[in-house]
């Protein structure tokens, strides 16, 4: 009975880092669908600029706000890529933690 008490529990909590892990890749995800909108903006931007620089429209080229649009980029970009190293340095540790030396196939 013992036994099956001890493995429910570490079956809720192995559930529970799968749930943990999942509501983070969610997450992931809408920050990368945010960086890719904010990108698409930042590229029209750009290829604006070089069709205003190449019509001599130097006033509208100076005008627009391209900083703004690289800025509304970098930082959803920043946080996706800040939230996938962290993915990374998790599985890693993990993997780290239940292979140890000496187990199959484990120097």
């Amino acid at each position: 009975m013992q036994i099956a008490s001890t493995s429910l529990k570490q079956a809720e909590k192995h559930w529970a880092d799968y749930e943990a892990l999942r509501a983070i890749r969610v997450r992931a995800r809408l920050r990368l669908s945010r960086s890719n909108g904010s990108y698409d903006i930042y590229h029209n931007a750009l290829a604006e600029l070089i069709q205003l620089l190449g019509s001599g429209k130097i006033n509208e080229f100076f005008d627009q706000p391209t900083q703004g649009y690289q800025d509304g980029f970098e930082k959803p970009y920043t946080a996706y890529m800040q939230q996938n190293d962290h993915l990374y340095d998790i599985a890693v540790e993990d993997n780290n933690r239940l292979l140890q030396p000496g187990d199959v196939g484990v120097g």
